[in-house]
């Protein structure tokens, strides 16, 4: 008598069953990964900054002190620079400066000396700016190749590779109202337009003073993690205001602090450029992460990364308060810091 042979494979509710178990090991997964892929791009960030705080020191070596937040020709600048663009120089930021520092030098070479960064044909200017500087670029940031297009009443529209770490070389005259003793608005920071800045003078100490901060993201704007404006009012506030091409002489950052209903960081909606949104001083109580319109920001989950003027990288809570911050910007306020 011939058996029948038993039949092999999973019956439709098994295969279902499988299929479920899968899917909630995925979705355990899943976060693991995205935590695990933060991590190591935080820790890419820090590195960027780590360099670029070495190449600072590396140009402190050479020439004796820090080196200018940039070159500024601005005429009439509120407040006065410390003295006026020398005579041998064109405007330009301190990340051109320290190009030969990150092994960029071929880079720095390739522009026209004589000539504003910004100078179009038959100036090389105009396509060295283009290059993107990996160093330059946070990888946690939502677009990793990123460009900035300007309209200059002198060179015309003209488009270039942005940065995501800057200079704060000032805190606003409000903020410094929080401190005591207060500063004042001027260049109270480790690094000041046109001038090399001592070490000795750096009287709070060079490991508690910031030298550079993330503010990533531009030139789209984002406010409190969101893409855009968060205020109902501005649906056209969708780029930042600030410089952010990597040469840019315009790029060092003033601490104004943020709203973080409204997204305002500028002094009042009478000082605002439209679109931007203005907010008053009492109502701007968010340091970091509020918004990447020339402020502190990050795409790091609860803080941004920071270098020190000793070369050092800290992840700074989003926690931290104004104050804080703007005692950390400045150089000489004798602050006492605390915990951060």
């Amino acid at each position: 008598m011939i058996k029948n042979k038993a039949k092999t494979g999973f019956t439709l509710i098994e295969l279902l069953v499988v299929i479920a178990i899968i899917a909630i090991l995925i979705g355990l997964l899943l976060p693991a990964v995205q935590k695990v892929r933060e991590a190591s791009a935080r820790m890419s960030c820090q590195n960027n900054l780590k360099q670029i705080g070495l190449a600072v020191m590396n140009y402190a070596s050479t020439f004796n002190g820090m080196p200018p937040s940039s070159f500024d020709d601005t005429a009439n600048p509120a407040p006065a620079f410390p003295i006026p663009i020398p005579a041998n120089q064109t405007p330009r930021s301190v990340l051109f400066l320290l190009l030969p520092y990150y092994e960029q030098e071929s880079l720095q070479k390739s522009f026209n000396p004589a000539q504003d960064w910004r100078q179009g044909p038959p100036s090389p200017n105009r396509t060295a700016i283009q290059v993107p500087i990996k160093t330059f670029l946070c990888p946690s940031s939502p677009e990793p190749t990123r460009t900035r297009t300007i309209t200059s009443g002198t060179f015309g529209t003209l488009s270039g590779s942005v940065a995501d770490y800057f200079v704060i070389n000032r805190v606003r005259a409000e903020v410094a109202n929080l401190l005591t003793p207060n500063p004042g608005s001027g260049w109270s920071a480790c690094m000041q337009p046109n001038i090399i800045t001592t070490i000795v003078s750096i009287t709070d100490g060079t490991s508690n003073t910031l030298m550079f901060a993330e503010s990533a993201g531009n030139p789209t704007l984002y406010n409190m993690g969101k893409k855009g404006s968060i205020s109902a009012t501005a649906t056209n506030y969708t780029t930042t205001q600030g410089a952010g091409i990597w040469a840019d002489h315009r790029n060092p950052i003033t601490l104004d602090g943020c709203n973080p209903t409204t997204g305002g960081v500028y002094a009042t909606t009478n000082s605002a450029v439209p679109p931007a949104v203005g907010a008053a001083v009492a109502t701007r109580t968010r340091a970091i992460n509020c918004s990447n319109d020339e402020e502190v920001y990050s795409f790091h989950t609860g803080g941004a990364n920071i270098v020190r003027c000793d070369g050092s990288v800290a992840f700074v809570k989003d926690s931290m308060t104004l104050a804080t911050l703007a005692a950390l910007v400045t150089r000489a306020g004798g602050e006492v810091l605390g915990d951060y």
